[in-house]
């Protein structure tokens, strides 16, 4: 699959927490993008297992989140291909690791 909007679920790995709206860099296999978090949909309770409203996620957290990247991304869901469903986020003005993700696929948005 080819597309620009992407639905993914994320382990944030940073003490700052994710921002909606703030411009991200995606490396995924040998490529990276600008991409944008569009909106966090919900959060997972660790311990229940249940969804959560949330609009951010803070350090360990999971979630299930909807990206927007500048640049097409060649991918398969995770669950096809680890290789080509998974990526990282990237702080671009830290050049620190902020997420790892897994793609479940397009947001019916940006499809090619």
């Amino acid at each position: 699959r080819l597309g620009t909007d992407l639905e993914a679920s994320v382990c944030w790995m940073d003490d700052q927490p994710l921002v909606t709206g703030r411009p991200y860099i995606i490396k995924h296999t040998t490529r990276e993008t600008r991409a944008m978090v569009i909106e966090v949909e919900h959060r997972l309770d660790i311990n229940t297992l249940e969804k959560e409203e949330a609009t951010s996620l803070k350090l360990n957290e999971i979630g299930r989140i909807k990206i927007k990247t500048q640049n097409p991304i060649n991918f398969d869901p995770y669950t096809r291909n680890r290789q080509t469903g998974s990526f990282i986020i990237i702080d671009p003005q830290s050049n620190n690791t902020v997420a790892a993700g897994m793609i479940s696929g397009l947001t019916g948005q940006g499809q090619k």
